[in-house]
């Protein structure tokens, strides 16, 4: 019986094993996963303006903005404010740094408007949980492991770079909740990327 015991725990800590180091680590790669990737529409990369007369928001983010996993709050501006044009800036799972690589896609627009609502990514990959780390250096391509201090360096040039190369009035918002749990530890990891923003936003 003893025998059978250890058998079964040996074959569910190797499944467990799998699972961690098989499915979860390459579950970005599933179509399904992928297609949620694809760029939103009107994306900063492909749009061209030409003899546009009309005010440019371009709003900035991860998959908040993005809108093809959640509500696509900028698709419905765009359908309900035909006064301006509303270009989406945001995709899915990036973190601050990886939105500073693209920013020539932003400035190029010449925006009199950007929202930025970044950093929910960068809050949940610098928990020292090495499985999450590992998910977001692979599938984000980063050239380090993401903490609080690297957000709050790539979140002030973003702004840095914005206010130097455009005249944009800038939106810059706090990161939701994470969970339902207001005591929940992911909770204070928020609260202390909210400060950093909020310490940017009055400057």
């Amino acid at each position: 019986m003893m025998l059978l015991y250890l058998s079964f725990f040996i074959v569910l800590i190797t499944l467990i094993y799998f699972f961690r180091n098989t499915i979860i680590i390459n579950i970005y790669k599933l179509p399904i996963i992928r297609k949620s990737w694809q760029l939103p529409d009107m994306d900063a990369h492909n749009v061209n303006l030409v003899k546009n007369d009309k005010p440019v928001v371009v709003c900035c983010g991860d998959s908040i903005t993005h809108g093809h996993i959640g509500y696509d709050w900028v698709g419905n501006l765009r359908k309900n404010d035909d006064s301006k044009i509303y270009i989406n800036a945001g995709i899915n799972a990036d973190l601050t740094w990886n939105l500073n690589q693209r920013i020539d896609d932003i400035i190029k627009h010449d925006p009199d408007y950007v929202t930025i609502l970044i950093g929910t990514n960068d809050a949940i990959g610098s928990q020292p949980v090495k499985l999450i780390q590992d998910y977001y250096i692979q599938t984000k391509n980063l050239p380090q492991v993401p903490s609080i201090e690297w957000f709050e360096e790539q979140i002030e040039i973003f702004v840095d770079k914005i206010k130097k190369n455009t005249s944009a009035k800038i939106a810059i918002t706090t990161l939701p909740w994470l969970g339902e749990q207001e005591d929940a530890s992911i909770m204070n990891v928020i609260k202390s990327h909210n400060k950093i923003i909020k310490a940017i936003a009055v400057v």
